[in-house]
């Protein structure tokens, strides 16, 4: 059983960023923390040197 499964009230968060080096990850990362802690659920953005999507979700 997953963690998930276990905790009804768990939610996941699934991300996909993709770069050109690996500041471009860590700055698309942080801005996601950022995002969350801002109440946003979902988001995506892009530039020249990479791109992220992400979304909160409840597994159930």
């Amino acid at each position: 059983m997953t963690p998930a499964q276990e905790n009804p009230s768990c939610q996941q968060l699934l991300v996909t960023i993709k770069g050109d080096h690996t500041e471009a990850i860590e700055d698309a990362l942080a801005e996601i923390i950022r995002l969350v802690g801002e109440g946003y659920t979902s988001g995506f953005d892009s530039n020249e040197t990479g791109r992220y999507r992400f979304s909160i979700q409840n597994p159930h």
